[in-house]
């Protein structure tokens, strides 16, 4: 097989088989360029791949890796690579899965956190029924006692005079 060199349509100059040129079966061009993606981000890539970058379907192999941070919809910054930081579909995921820590208010007046994606479903009430917030309570025998919020939501007053432990005064 004899080798001609000769100018590719990108304008690269090549050696190729004869009947690649002939045949107009040329494989990509290889000749690696360094330019600036329209992410504004350079890269040095090969020449067939600018032509897809330019049209916006490069392949996950050319597509742009460069770490940027992000905010999503919740207020949240994240940092991904900046092909992903330039889908919505992939940013509105994202924020459906934020694993930021957010303060919430509790019925009981306490307050806890949530996973910032739970929350909106957040069942708040649940929540007030497992608060370990310790609080002065009293009880129903008069004495009072520290014990965790979520036991004045969750006994009877029965339960909370048995809790009691003080010495009763017998008269």
């Amino acid at each position: 097989l004899v080798s001609v060199r000769q100018e590719r349509p990108c304008g690269h100059q090549d050696k190729q088989s004869c009947h690649l040129w002939a045949d107009s079966n040329l494989p990509p061009c290889q000749q690696r360029l360094q330019q600036v993606r329209p992410c504004g981000h350079e890269a040095e890539l090969p020449c067939h791949a600018w032509a897809a970058v330019a049209e916006g379907t490069e392949s996950s192999e050319w597509a742009c890796a460069e770490t940027v941070e992000v905010t999503l919809g919740c207020g949240h910054m994240q940092k991904l690579p900046c092909h992903l930081a330039r889908s919505e579909d992939h940013l509105r995921t994202l924020q459906r899965a934020c694993a930021e820590s957010v303060l919430v208010e509790l019925p009981c007046g306490h307050s806890t956190t949530v996973l910032c994606h739970t929350n909106e479903e957040a069942n708040l009430e649940e929540l007030a029924l497992q608060c370990m917030e310790v609080v002065q309570m009293e009880l129903p025998c008069g004495h009072s006692k520290e014990l965790p919020c979520s036991v004045r939501a969750r006994s009877s007053a029965a339960e909370l005079a048995a809790s009691c432990g003080a010495e009763r005064s017998m008269a």
